[in-house]
């Protein structure tokens, strides 16, 4: 999940070929109820949920990767902090 702010800007999770991110397994939650119960009533202006490259059919019909993202997405895990 990217959430925009002043230093995150929208375009972060649409512009980057390749998008890396780093994952602490004690961040990680079940769902997306506990995401936006984490999150509360303050919402950035933007949110952007990632499960992997971007996908389109809505050019001339034909399935395109990273349209309107990233073409790759790696997930690094780290473990629980302790």
């Amino acid at each position: 999940m990217l959430l925009a702010s002043p230093g995150e800007p929208r375009a972060a999770s649409v512009l980057p070929e390749v998008h890396v991110t780093i994952v602490r397994e004690d961040t990680i939650l079940p769902g997306l109820s506990e995401l936006f119960a984490a999150i509360g009533r303050d919402l950035p202006s933007a949110l952007a949920v990632v499960t992997g490259p971007s996908a389109s059919a809505d050019i001339g019909q034909r399935h395109l990767v990273g349209v309107h993202g990233p073409r790759e997405v790696h997930v690094v895990l780290e473990g629980a902090k302790r």
